[in-house]
């Protein structure tokens, strides 16, 4: 078989068509496997995403009020250095 000439139209072996089939079958499944699990995260996400959207709303509120605080410690401050005998 060394030096003889292969005949035209042989196929070759068999073995190499099952690790085709195996490199393709593993690709998709791993394919499968990542579009299946984005898919849970999306929903997480989606799902967490709705549970912050009421805190956005609280978050700017107490930001708000946490401005008119340190505004009322200013006022405060400036009416105590008014006071007399200080």
């Amino acid at each position: 078989m060394s030096g003889e000439p292969e005949p035209e139209g042989m196929r070759p072996p068999k073995k190499l068509d099952t690790a085709i089939a195996g490199l393709v079958i593993t690709v998709l499944l791993q394919a499968g496997t990542f579009v299946w699990s984005w898919s849970d995260m999306n929903s997480r996400v989606q799902a967490l995403e709705r549970e912050v959207a009421p805190l956005r709303a609280i978050a700017e509120t107490v930001g708000r009020l946490d401005e008119r605080t340190k505004a009322l410690d200013r006022i405060e401050r400036k009416l105590d250095a008014m006071e007399p005998g200080r």
